[in-house]
């Protein structure tokens, strides 16, 4: 019988004799090239050999996502819905009775794509307005259970988990963050559902309180920030081909032709800033309180609100608003039209007997009667005015 001669690959060869082979190879290939191109051996692209052993680089990808709902539980209104409100608040009032307020806000990951990795997750909050202490700590918590924009109360507040993570947030506006990586990952790996995130301040036995812009106020909004990572698109199979790269060829970059915006046909209700008589609109929150020193700022167990203060809203074409401040000095003005070169006049009448029965007077530098005019009330903005009164006797507590 005869023997059969089997035919030996490169696999069947110890790793030491194979390995030299293959550089062979590669370095016959190599002379080929410089054979039949004529280049030099320094003029050869190399780029093409190393493509093949390159380690493919995660490339990190930020996803700003804004907030789908976002609301106030007020223990002091425990039934009352306040999901359309320009601001959340996130903190406690003390007088005339102890009550607080706390911040839901709830974010999609439908962006998100499959199997990325987060490396990082920060809730971003823009400060709008600030009472009480010059810092105060507020604190974050994972919701558990599932909560309506429109329908959520204080009663019917949803569970949360234990404390995530705080923040010191000052008085300075501008947006204050918040570390909800771990949390965020649970949501995207699907071992926690997403409900949403709660604020509350630390410490709610003082007063003290941070308004954050909402979604609703149309500016500066609430975003959960996401830095995560994914392997890139593969590299394509390289080509043993050599290409001269001595002399470079410059090729000018095509550039796209302007594609003309089309020009907007305003329907009713519709807003455009430089049109008078279109509905453009913003939120005004009038805030009265007692400031005994007069100087800008509440500090708790000394200032206190004032509430029942009578407030008018003058619009730019004459009609008026009024509303009277509710029991923590608060009165909100929604759809104040801001047409083009509008002034608004906001005025306030304070009870004759403010708390505890002493009547105020406007502190020095905050006048009863405040005029906004363009860039003050911006279209989709939320504007924040402070009336500052002091006792006109002693007595006040």
């Amino acid at each position: 019988m005869q023997n059969r001669v089997r035919r030996r690959s490169l696999a069947d060869l110890h790793p030491h004799v194979a390995r030299p082979v293959v550089v062979a190879a590669l370095a016959a290939l190599l002379l080929l090239a410089v054979r039949f191109t004529g280049l030099p051996y320094g003029q050869l692209d190399w780029t093409v050999f190393s493509q093949a052993y390159e380690t493919p680089t995660p490339i990190t990808t930020t996803l700003s996502l804004a907030a789908v709902a976002d609301t106030t539980l007020d223990e002091a209104a425990p039934a009352e819905n306040q999901g359309d409100g320009a601001a959340v608040w996130v903190g406690q009032v003390a007088a005339p009775q102890s009550a607080a307020r706390r911040g839901l806000f709830r974010f999609d990951l439908g962006q998100m794509p499959a199997g990325a990795h987060i490396k990082q997750a920060t809730l971003e909050l823009y400060l709008a307005s600030a009472a009480g202490r010059l810092e105060t700590e507020i604190a974050v918590f994972g919701v558990l259970d599932a909560w309506d924009e429109r329908q959520v109360t204080w009663e019917t507040a949803p569970a949360v988990a234990p404390r995530l993570t705080s923040a010191v947030v000052g008085v300075e506006r501008r947006y204050y963050t918040w570390d909800v990586t771990e949390l965020v990952r649970e949501w995207y790996a699907g071992s926690l559902a997403n409900n949403g995130l709660l604020l509350r301040d630390t410490d709610e036995s003082t007063a003290t309180l941070r308004g954050f812009f909402s979604r609703e106020a149309r500016i500066h909004p609430p975003r959960l920030v996401v830095a995560y990572a994914g392997a890139p698109p593969l590299s394509p199979t390289p080509t043993l081909s050599a290409t001269p790269t001595a002399t470079p060829t410059i090729r000018p970059t095509a550039t796209p032709s302007p594609v003309p915006s089309p020009t907007a046909t305003l329907g009713p209700g519709e807003c455009n800033p430089d049109d008078p008589a279109s509905a453009c609109s913003a939120t005004l929150t009038v805030h009265a309180y007692v400031d005994h020193r007069c100087d800008g700022y509440f500090v708790s167990g000394l200032d206190w609100p004032i509430a029942g203060a009578r407030v008018n809203v003058t619009l730019a074409d004459g009609t008026q608003r009024s509303a009277t401040t509710n029991a923590f000095g608060f009165a909100t003005f929604v759809q104040v039209p801001v047409p083009a070169g509008y002034s608004v006049t906001v005025s306030i009448r304070y009870p004759q007997e403010g708390p505890g029965g002493t009547p105020v007077v406007p502190c020095s530098g905050s006048p009863e009667t405040v005029t906004l005019t363009a860039g003050d009330l911006a279209f989709g903005q939320f504007r924040y005015v402070p009336f500052r009164a002091q006792p006109a006797t002693f007595g006040i507590p």
